[in-house]
Order: structure tokens, then C-alpha cells, then sequence
């Protein structure tokens, strides 16, 4: 006895419906009685038909992806690979009768040629609509291949053959490589290049630029990454205090002259009286809650209501702690709530002749913040593999899921700005990835550059180049994809 599907093949492998929608129903029919028949030669129990037209699942099998890359001579060269794309969900919206993927398949993937699983509620009959033919459709099975690289309709007949519904099914594919970072540079900025240093910081969506210009501290705002404006200009702050300045979730904090300044907008400052165990030294970062700072004795401190009192965090090795070129970073414990990961990165005093940089973190509870938190140096050992080089004016970024390091190094007649390192273990190790951060290729990468970056809430990376003016955006292809 041929199969069912065989059968179907055999006796109308295309079915018009503008030449005559009652052979499909036909057909439906003649499908039904052989069911039927088939199954009462071997039972006594009715076969019973139904109504329901209607897609339970759509799944995709294995799949061709083509990746075209470049050789050194300037040829490209094109592979094929093989992958399963099971893996691949795809919504079946029962009420507007459609059917597509939100994770859309690699870069590369022919959807031209597809085998598909297609599912329905009590044998219904699934149809291809033709794509050549308009209002012809054909039978579908497993094994046939599909050209998907436009929606397609299905209709799918019910199994009384009194009804059917249709679906679009759409294969969406990725148009770029996801793990390709794209680089925008944008109009350079003269007062970006006289200044003498610089520190960048993202804050309720806005970038601030704080920095050395004309021997003090000044204060930029840039609005939608465009609108560039001078701020706090009734402030007198040293030409160092743009080294100590922090954000925590609601507030601005400037450390100068043995002074605390708060800001809710970095344009206006009030002093803030406050208590210290020890005699601060440098204000080097914040949570979304806390601010940290250096004591005079290189003792990480930590104020916990705004900078008003200060104390002494405990920590596992003081002999490792930092006390230049230090950054910090704070993101979310992944399944933890209302906690925080801090990372903090920086160079032991250059007479260590320490070649790496110290690398350290805290977890912070903010239900339990009376209990206190211990800082956590990230101990390398013996090992040289995967670790942080030393470098000045280190930049540390949260970006996707992991961190992103990188500083200058001091390269005779080279390019200062070399590599840039990720974490993806909350600092533990450290990794060159080259085929996905790099810097910009134009970039003026001389030893007049040092770069300050801030990452903004739509995943682009900013880099802001002391001594060239030159400002750079972008963002990994993949990273965009969040926000379109």
C-alpha cells in the first residue's frame, strides 16, 4: 500500500484552485475515505474526521550557511558548512496566522533550499501556495525543499475537507555578521582636542566629558550625540579634578581639594560635609548606591549615603591594591536580585615593577548592605596566560556580556593603542579578540592620542581622542540587533 504521503503525490502533486477549489475538497475526501478504509481493515473502531485546520509546530532541519572570506592577495574564497537549525524557535501566532523566527538565522544560511517539519491538529492537509503560479498550491512533505527566501503562504485543509486556513511563514536571516564591530567617526572636536586629560561618563542618557582645559576642570554635556554644551561654568575646580569624578544612579560626585562636590545634573554643585576614617585620597568609582575612594594609606573606602561618612572595606591581599591608572565598572549579578558586580582594574606603583595590571572585584548586596562585602583580588599566580598587561590610561567597559579593557602602552615609534582585551568570567581572564573588537582602522593612533570611551544605553562604544579631537562610534553588529 503506498503511504499517505506517497498517495498524495501520485494522485494530484498540484492543486489549482482558481481552475476548481472543489478538487481540492475532492481530493481531501478521497484521502479521508481511504483513511478510513485502511483503518477499519485492521479495527473496529470509527475513524472519525475533523474540522480543525490549524499548525501546531514548524521546525527547520539542517541548513547550508556560506561564508565568504578575504585572502591576503585581495581573492575571496567561499565555504560551505552544515549546521542544524532545530535549534531555531519559531512563533506560530494563531491569530494573525502567522509563523517566523524572532533569532534569526546566521549570516550566510541558504533558505533557498529548506527542509522543514510542519505539524498539524488532526491530519489536517498542509499546501504550499506556488511560487510561480499564483493560487496553485502543492502537497507538501519532509523531504521536498523549499525556497524560503520570501514569506510563503500555507494553506492547511482540514481533514473533512470543509475548511482551511492559511499562514505566512517567514525565514528570517541575519544581513550582517554579527560579530563584525562597526566604527562611525564622527565630527571632531576642538575643545576634546586641547584638552590635557580627560574622563567620559554616561549618565540618564546623556555623555559628560570631564576635563583638563585651560588649567581646570570643565564639564561637556553632549545630548542625542550631537548637541555639545558647556556646563558648571561657575565651578573652579582644579585642573586634577576631572581624575576624581563618579556617577551612581542618581547623583554626580567630584572629589577636589579635600572636598566633596554632588550634582543631580553635573551642571550644578553643592559641598557635602562629611566623616572619613581615613584622610581621602582620590575618588576612583561608584555602584548604582555606593562611591569608593583611595585612602591616604591605599585602603579602599567606601561610603554608602551619598559621600557623608567613609570607611575602610576589608579586602584579601593589600599588598595587591592598586594605586594608579585605576578604573571601575558595576552590572548586575546575573540571577541574583538587587545585587551588583564591581570591577575595578589598575596599575600597583610603577617601583613594584609589576608588568600586569591588578585586576579586582566585589559583589555588592544592597539588601544586606549592613553585613558588608570583602574585595576579591583576582590572583593570576604564576600565569602569565590570559591576564591584563600593564598600560596607562586603562579604559573599562561593561559591553554585551562580558567586560572590555584596553589602554595605552608605551610602544617606541609604534601604535600606543594595540589590542583590546574582554572578560567574560568577571575578570579572571582576560582575552584578545581580534576578529570582533579592534580599533577604528583610521583612527590617528599615535602617541599624541589617549582615549577616553563610555558605552551608551544603545550599546555604541564611544571613543574620544585627547590631543587629535577625533570622536568614533560603533558597536558590534549583533549588539545593535537589541534595539532595532
Amino acid at each position: 500500500m503506498l503511504k499517505f504521503a506517497e498517495l498524495c503525490v501520485n494522485l494530484h502533486p498540484k492543486l489549482d484552485k482558481t481552475m476548481s477549489m472543489k478538487q481540492i475538497r475532492t481530493l481531501c475526501t478521497l484521502l479521508a475515505t481511504i483513511i478510513i478504509m485502511a483503518s477499519c481493515a485492521g479495527s473496529d473502531n470509527e475513524t472519525i474526521l475533523y474540522s480543525d485546520a490549524v499548525i501546531t509546530s514548524f521546525s527547520l532541519g539542517n541548513l547550508n550557511k556560506y561564508t565568504v572570506t578575504k585572502n591576503s592577495d585581495g581573492t575571496t574564497k567561499t565555504t560551505k558548512t552544515t549546521y542544524s537549525a532545530s535549534s531555531y524557535k519559531f512563533i506560530i501566532d494563531q491569530i494573525n496566522r502567522e509563523i517566523y523566527n524572532n533569532d534569526s538565522l546566521p549570516i550566510g544560511t541558504d533558505v533557498a533550499h529548506v527542509l522543514c517539519s510542519i505539524s498539524t491538529v488532526n491530519n489536517g492537509v498542509a499546501l504550499f501556495e506556488d511560487l510561480e503560479e499564483p493560487d496553485t498550491y502543492f502537497y507538501y512533505i519532509s523531504s521536498d525543499s523549499i525556497d524560503f527566501t520570501s514569506p510563503r503562504t500555507v494553506r492547511v485543509m482540514s481533514s473533512d475537507a470543509n475548511g482551511y486556513t492559511d499562514y505566512t511563514i517567514k525565514v528570517n536571516v541575519h544581513k550582517e555578521d554579527g560579530d563584525k564591530f562597526v566604527w562611525h567617526q564622527q565630527e571632531s572636536s576642538d575643545v576634546v582636542k586641547a584638552m590635557n586629560g580627560l574622563k567620559s561618563l554616561y549618565h540618564n542618557d546623556n555623555i559628560y566629558l570631564f576635563g583638563d582645559l585651560d588649567g581646570k576642570t570643565q564639564v561637556i554635556r553632549i545630548k542625542n550625540g550631537t548637541q555639545w554644551e558647556r556646563i558648571a561654568q561657575s565651578m573652579d575646580f582644579s585642573s586634577e579634578a576631572w581624575k576624581n569624578v563618579a556617577t551612581t544612579m542618581y547623583a554626580f560626585f567630584l572629589y577636589d581639594g579635600g572636598v566633596i562636590f554632588k550634582s543631580m545634573d553635573a551642571d550644578t554643585w553643592t559641598q557635602v560635609s562629611y566623616q572619613s576614617e581615613q584622610p581621602i585620597k582620590q575618588l576612583i568609582g561608584a555602584s548604582s548606591y555606593e562611591l569608593y575612594a583611595l585612602s591616604a594609606d591605599n585602603q579602599i573606602m567606601v561610603s554608602a549615603d551619598g559621600g557623608a561618612s567613609w570607611k575602610v572595606e576589608k579586602n584579601d591581599k593589600p599588598t595587591m591594591l592598586p594605586s594608579e591608572e585605576i578604573v571601575m565598572v558595576n552590572y548586575p549579578v546575573y540571577l541574583a536580585d538587587n545585587c551588583e558586580q564591581v570591577v575595578m582594574i589598575g596599575n600597583l606603583a610603577e617601583e613594584s615593577g609589576d608588568n600586569y595590571a591588578a585586576v579586582w572585584r566585589k559583589i555588592v548586596d544592597f539588601d544586606n548592605v549592613a553585613l558588608g562585602s570583602i574585595w576579591t583580588y583576582m590572583d593570576r599566580g604564576s600565569q602569565d596566560d590570559y591576564v591584563l598587561p600593564r598600560r596607562t590610561n586603562y579604559n573599562l567597559l561593561c559591553y554585551e556580556d562580558g567586560l572590555l579593557a584596553f589602554g595605552k602602552a608605551n610602544n617606541e615609534g609604534g601604535k600606543p593603542y594595540v589590542e583590546i582585551f574582554q572578560s567574560r568570567d568577571n575578570g579572571i581572564t582576560w582575552k584578545e579578540k581580534k576578529t570582533s573588537y579592534a580599533f577604528p582602522e583610521n583612527l590617528d593612533n599615535t602617541a599624541k592620542t589617549t582615549i577616553s570611551s563610555v558605552v551608551d544605553d544603545e550599546g555604541n562604544i564611544w571613543l574620544f581622542c585627547v590631543g587629535t579631537g577625533e570622536v568614533w562610534k560603533g558597536r558590534l553588529n549583533r549588539v545593535a540587533w537589541i534595539y532595532n
